[in-house]
């Protein structure tokens, strides 16, 4: 990272990027992530995936919830657009989504992307839990969103529901659309909540109907 930031320095490339990182690297260097910003770093997307450490170990994510409250200082220190992305889990109770909601809300987080959790075949979590997988599941269907099991609390649509809710949630807060305003102006921001809003309907509606 500190190879590409002195070469874009050298050759002064004016350019403006969109990277994928990890908490821990950003927590543990400062300095690089505001080399990067200096260098064009517009945002980041960072895989937060839950919001209590027990969940995270669970997953085996190489990352606390403390180091992911740290990145959200950093990268608003530096003025980087973060891009937290969530998990939401067919075992959680309504408490669950609530819980993922007030994070969001509480640590004014302007930009989420939220994906069902999902077990890939081939993969460590699938030869842990074989019952799981089905072999007559198309493809097509592991798409981070579908539910591949029935959640064990609530309906699939409630579930369904709290997922285009949780897609709400970053726009409805005064930073958020102070920010969208910033970044896009005021017609920008209108479209964007707009297409943004439809968007989330239309998966909603897919997601019930096209089984």
């Amino acid at each position: 990272m500190a190879e590409f930031c002195e070469r874009i320095e050298q050759r002064g490339i004016q350019k403006e990027f969109i990277v994928i990182g990890n908490a821990r690297f950003i927590v543990q260097n400062p300095d690089i992530m505001a080399r990067l910003r200096r260098a064009g770093v517009k945002a980041v997307m960072v895989g937060f995936e839950f919001v209590t450490d027990e969940e995270l170990a669970a997953v085996h994510k190489n990352a606390t919830l403390a180091e992911n409250n740290l990145t959200i200082k950093i990268c608003r220190d530096l003025d980087i657009d973060l891009f937290a992305l969530f998990m939401v889990n067919p075992d959680w109770h309504h408490a669950g989504f609530r819980r993922l909601s007030r994070y969001i809300k509480e640590n004014r987080i302007p930009f989420a992307l939220f994906s069902t959790m999902t077990i890939f075949p081939g993969t460590q979590m699938a030869r842990d839990h074989p019952e799981s997988i089905s072999h007559e599941t198309k493809w097509w269907r592991y798409d981070m969103l579908r539910l591949h099991r029935k959640p064990a609390h609530m309906p699939a649509f409630v579930f369904y529901g709290w997922l285009f809710y949780l897609y709400l949630v970053p726009g409805m807060q005064f930073a958020s659309i102070k920010k969208y305003w910033q970044r896009f102006g005021i017609f920008g921001m209108v479209r964007h909540t707009i297409v943004s809003f439809l968007m989330g309907l239309e998966y909603l509606i897919k997601l019930l109907i096209w089984k």
